[in-house]
């Protein structure tokens, strides 16, 4: 998948801005606050509508504007030419989506399409940061190659909202809500079983990536490891009805605790992900530069797995991620990220790239600043 060209209007701090991409290296220049995130921030909002990076739609609109609109022209590595634009009007909280000029029904059934890999400083929770950050990364990453995945992932999300309300207001009135809960309980069973199986299944496939990948980029002899934790994974995972047993039997052990916490004890949204180095566990005791390296090992390792799964290249964006890392470990990264197609990276420096960067064929310098741009060339 490439991106031909894209524009945003009245997004963040950007009025008008139109951006003709190169198959290879786009790199935006500029000062902190210029607006270089806001444009890769863009791009996600075409292939899973969305921001990596904005609390809630209404905050990427420019001050003092009541919509915005994202539009731009993609290309499969098949050839196939794809026209997008994704508009959201902020008085009435709608957002719209049109693919090839048609109007999209159901958001979710963009995501997959054009598959997507981001590394920014927004992901560092993904191995510093809470259960949260990584269930959110399993989601993310399945969900692009499976739509059968995403559905069971919205359809577990529906009902245990609705089994939570039961139990708060079960705890609220003091009342027995036994027979309200069965049904969802059933659903939370049957969905949430599929949704474990598959994340487990993914981590297990996602080992030799990772591995690959950390090894590419640190260059060291560390050993990279990922463990699904969930208390409803049994060791035959194949074993659908084996899963759906333990859930059922570990729902009723908590039954009594539920209805005193008003809230669902048991399933995939408790679920978590260890990692470790050398059999050491990197949250506990990885320092800030193994951290660093792990993540974009776990994105490189994403980029591979997505193409390979979904039969078609990801775009990626690097959003920041030079400032953090030494100049050995920028150069192995940009050696890497440069063998794998189009990719966007964002920097407050281009002293990090080696001197023949931007003169070598197809890479684009593009220099931003105030929500403009100033100044972009492109090496014949």
């Amino acid at each position: 998948m490439k991106i031909a060209k894209f524009q945003l209007e009245n997004f963040r701090n950007h009025s008008h801005t139109v951006i003709a991409c190169t198959d290879c290296a786009n790199v935006f220049l500029g000062n902190n606050g210029a607006g270089k995130t806001n444009i890769v921030e863009g791009l996600a909002y075409l292939c899973v509508t969305k921001s990596f990076y904005a609390v809630n739609d209404l905050t990427a609109l420019k001050v003092g504007e009541s919509s915005f609109r994202i539009s731009g022209e993609l290309i499969s590595d098949s050839g196939n030419e794809f026209s997008v634009q994704i508009s959201y009007d902020g008085e009435a909280g709608e957002k719209r989506y049109l693919l090839n000029g048609k109007t999209t029904q159901k958001l979710s059934s963009i995501i997959g399409k054009f598959p997507i890999v981001i590394l920014s400083p927004e992901y560092s929770g993904i191995t510093f940061g809470s259960p949260t950050d990584r269930r959110k990364f399993l989601d993310f990453i399945i969900s692009q190659a499976s739509a059968r995945y995403l559905e069971d992932v919205l359809e577990y999300r529906r009902i245990l909202r609705q089994r939570n309300r039961i139990l708060l207001d079960g705890k609220s009135s003091n009342g027995s809500v036994t027979h309200l809960l069965e049904p969802w309980s059933e659903g939370l069973i049957e969905y949430g079983s599929r949704v474990v199986q598959r994340r487990a299944e993914f981590v297990r496939d996602f080992e030799p990536y990772l591995s690959r990948a950390y090894e590419a980029i640190a260059g060291e002899f560390e050993k990279p490891n990922s463990k699904y934790l969930s208390a409803v994974a049994s060791e035959r995972l194949s074993d659908a009805d084996g899963l759906r047993m333990e859930y059922r039997r570990l729902l009723e052990e908590s039954k009594h605790e539920e209805r005193r916490v008003g809230a669902t004890l048991v399933g995939p949204h408790r679920d978590d992900l260890l990692f470790t180095l050398d059999r050491m566990e990197l949250r506990r005791f990885g320092s800030q530069g193994q951290h660093r390296t792990f993540l974009i090992a776990m994105k490189i390792a994403e980029f591979e797995f997505l193409r390979a799964l979904c039969g078609e290249t990801p775009i990626l964006i690097l959003d920041d991620v030079f400032s953090e890392l030494d100049g050995q470990r920028s150069g192995k990264l940009i050696e890497t990220v440069s063998s794998m197609g189009q990719y966007f990276i964002t920097t407050t420096d281009d002293r990090v790239f080696p001197q023949e960067f931007f003169t070598e064929a197809g890479n684009k310098h593009v220099v931003v600043k105030s929500g403009s741009i100033i100044r972009e060339q492109a090496a014949a």
